[in-house]
């Protein structure tokens, strides 16, 4: 229901338009300010029929939230194409519960995957323009199903995330089956399934991170990343990235006109006035560490005093670390310059992990926006 509806008092009566009853179940509904579209400012998200034995998610938009309009290219989560190569889901396989949010630049999607009659648990897509999304890493889960015997073994029906500190915590409902006893059956035929409250929790911008592979540890422990290209302006907003599309890096901004989806050549980074820092959300410790060098992206040559030699090891786990090189946490006044930035990697596949990292002014030091 609309703020301003709550605010009055006044009841709500929300009108789908071209909808047959039940052929799309929103689920989930925001107004988003950073939508271009006015026509777009309500969103909301669920699930639809596809046919009689399949489901797919939902998006629908409307200017008021009160009168809302289908997308017309749902489903916009298939859960036929949920892979790259595509793999077509079988008899059952379908995306069944779905709820989208607005984070760090992107539209994150938890969604049910149901791979068969009786399970359900939850995977993770993400999506630059509310309307067209990627699934990330299918089949791995942000939150899996219980082991067997315990009271969320079976099902998992999640809602939309909180931000608290720094940490994300998602509510869910789990679910198991149970043996209706015999002398029940028949008064209740279809209750064989028990469901209670439970909480999920992830560190702030814990979605997916990067880290070492397997064979990457047993050949040395050492890895590198490399940022696509930015530039350095002065303006009054802190951005920061996060890294959400299959440990690609993309920066905290829509596509410009005409590319396609998922494809940012560049991005501009602004700070407010003052000294840009650079601050990493990662867990590292002594052993297992994180270095970074600021690199000109023509060549691909480190920017004199900071290289990987001249940059301190990052040996915390914190969402919040500032990068220094040779004790300084400042970078180096390079308005207008195309650079990169290469993340070394020296552990294990379990440590160091990256999972987000963003540029600020000495102002807002360690302020991560998303």
């Amino acid at each position: 229901m609309p703020r301003e509806a709550i605010r009055a008092g006044l009841s709500c009566d929300p009108s789908f338009q071209a909808v047959k009853a039940f052929s799309i179940i929103p689920e989930c509904f925001f107004r988003d300010e950073a939508e271009p579209d006015p026509a777009k400012r309500w969103k909301a998200y669920g699930f639809m029929s596809l046919n009689l034995r399949r489901r797919g998610g939902a998006y629908l938009y409307s200017a008021d939230g009160l009168t809302w309009h289908v997308h017309p290219e749902v489903p916009v989560l298939d859960p036929s194409v949920r892979g790259t190569p595509a793999v077509v889901g079988g008899p059952e396989s379908q995306i069944h519960d779905t709820v989208v949010f607005p984070y760090g630049g992107y539209y994150v999607a938890l969604y049910q995957n149901q791979y068969d009659g009786r399970r359900l648990d939850i995977e993770l897509a993400v999506s630059r323009d509310a309307e067209t999304f990627v699934h990330v890493k299918p089949g791995e889960k942000i939150i899996p199903l219980g082991a067997p015997g315990s009271w969320d073994a079976d099902y998992i029906i999640q809602t939309n995330p909180i931000l608290f500190e720094d940490s994300i915590w998602v509510y869910y409902g789990g679910g198991h089956y149970f043996e209706v006893p015999a002398q029940e059956k028949a008064r209740y035929p279809l209750v064989d399934l028990k469901f209670q409250p439970g909480l999920a929790t992830l560190r702030r911008d814990g979605f997916t991170s990067v880290a070492l592979a397997e064979g990457q540890s047993a050949a040395g422990g050492e890895g590198s990343l490399t940022t696509i290209p930015f530039r350095v302006a002065q303006a009054s907003c802190p951005m920061s990235l996060t890294l959400l599309q299959e440990c690609r890096l993309q920066p905290a901004e829509r596509p410009r006109d005409g590319q396609p989806e998922g494809c940012t050549p560049e991005c501009q980074f602004h700070w407010e006035s003052g000294l840009l820092s650079l601050v990493v959300n990662a867990a590292c410790d002594r052993e297992r560490t994180l270095t970074v060098e600021l690199l000109e992206a023509a060549t691909g040559q480190p920017i004199p005093g900071y290289s990987r030699a001249d940059c301190d090891p990052l040996t915390s786990d914190a969402v919040r670390q500032a990068v220094t090189w040779r004790g300084q946490a400042g970078l180096p006044r390079l308005e207008g310059k195309r650079l990169r930035l290469r993340f070394h990697f020296h552990g294990d596949a379990s440590m160091p992990r990256l999972y987000s990292f963003g540029f600020a002014g000495y102002a807002v030091k360690g302020d991560m926006q998303g």
